[in-house]
């Protein structure tokens, strides 16, 4: 009797895998008299069997359920097949079948976070991004990848392995897309890795890159924004032009040094709310500014639950909003329950420039 196993390491979780699946096969010269099929774990107890009498199935396919139908949990199982014929038994046992419902363990960097277009289109520097995975039954290349994906949440570049036996530990990327072939604009991106083991669990890590619009001549007066306090807390009042492009979510060279003043600030109060308003001509573009400077404040040390945000459309702004000129952004340490705070006071005496306005 010869028997083959497939899918010897499988997940119970993962819908995409049938189970084990136990094919025998004897001469048709054999007269089968009864057959007995039976599973144990390592402490050589009986979880799963059956038996039968004349023909002998097939195949056998085990989905990781004992006899009361609940799953087992995750270890090494030991397969018995014995098959009765007029001339004595044949048997089949094997240790090589194993529940594993453990993903992936895998990480993913990139060399840097910050990119810009250069004058000729291209980026100043390619990409690079360092995978790491391991599983203790293997990766499965075929079902495993890199997407990029941008502030909207639509992918610009795909990198697949279904051509490959390993997933490389190391991919460069030139910033160009999949649709156009060209260097995609400016704006948060976000890199998400996706590997699959071969017994069909799943996992998943993401990371943000920033790529900058074409570095532009700047005055030699370094840049400032407003810090103020009004009835809402501390107000860092930004013009949109100093951290955007003209009409989409993308930062232009320079609003890396504005965002780390304000992050800085933020973290000096970690128990408040901070709340970023951004206003435009379009409520789409807003939101996605907002969005983006969210990401940005977080990425370097502010606690995402601590932030709100929105974005306007200059003719929507709230009735007494302090930013009706708009194309504006708003970051607001709220003061909270309080009417101020210490560390506010402290803030107010250190060297800061404070202006009422900046436009």
């Amino acid at each position: 009797m010869t028997v083959e196993i497939q899918n010897n390491a499988f997940s119970t979780s993962a819908k995409t895998k049938e189970g084990v699946i136990i094919i025998p096969q004897i001469l048709s010269s054999e007269t089968v008299k009864s057959w007995t099929f039976v599973i144990k774990d390592s402490k050589d107890e009986i979880i799963k069997s059956l038996n039968g009498t004349k023909s002998l199935p097939q195949r056998f396919v085990w989905k990781g359920f004992d006899d009361n139908n609940i799953s087992v949990a995750e270890g090494q199982y030991f397969v018995r097949l014995s098959v009765e014929i007029e001339r004595g038994f044949l048997v089949f046992e094997s240790s090589n079948v194993f529940i594993d419902v453990t993903p992936p363990l895998i990480s993913l960097r990139t060399a840097d976070d910050i990119y810009f277009i250069e004058e000729s289109g291209k980026l100043n520097k390619k990409i690079n991004i360092h995978l790491n995975y391991s599983d203790d039954h293997g990766i499965n290349p075929q079902a495993s990848g890199v997407v990029i994906v941008n502030a909207y949440k639509v992918p610009v570049k795909r990198i697949y392995f279904s051509s490959s036996s390993i997933i490389p530990d190391f991919i460069s990327w030139d910033g160009k897309d999949d649709i156009y072939g060209t260097v995609v604009p400016p704006g948060n991106y976000r890199i998400a890795f996706l590997v699959s083991d071969k017994s069909g669990n799943k996992e998943q890590v993401k990371s943000v890159i920033t790529v900058l619009g074409t570095p532009r001549e700047t005055d030699d007066k370094e840049k400032e924004f407003a810090i103020a306090r009004d009835n809402r807390g501390l107000l860092m009042k930004i013009s949109a032009g100093d951290l955007f492009n003209i009409q989409d979510a993308g930062f232009v060279f320079g609003a890396e040094k504005i965002l780390n003043e304000a992050v800085e600030t933020i973290k000096m109060f970690p128990e408040k709310t901070s709340v970023v308003n951004v206003y435009s001509s379009s409520a789409a573009v807003s939101a996605a500014r907002a969005e983006a400077v969210v990401n940005f404040l977080v990425d370097r040390g502010a606690q995402r639950e601590k932030i709100i945000y929105n974005g306007y459309e200059n003719f929507m702004v709230p009735s007494g909003d302090a930013a009706k000129d708009g194309n504006a952004v708003e970051i607001i340490v709220l003061k909270g329950k309080e009417s101020s705070s210490a560390a506010e006071d402290a803030f107010f005496k250190v060297d800061t420039p404070v202006y009422d306005e900046i436009f």
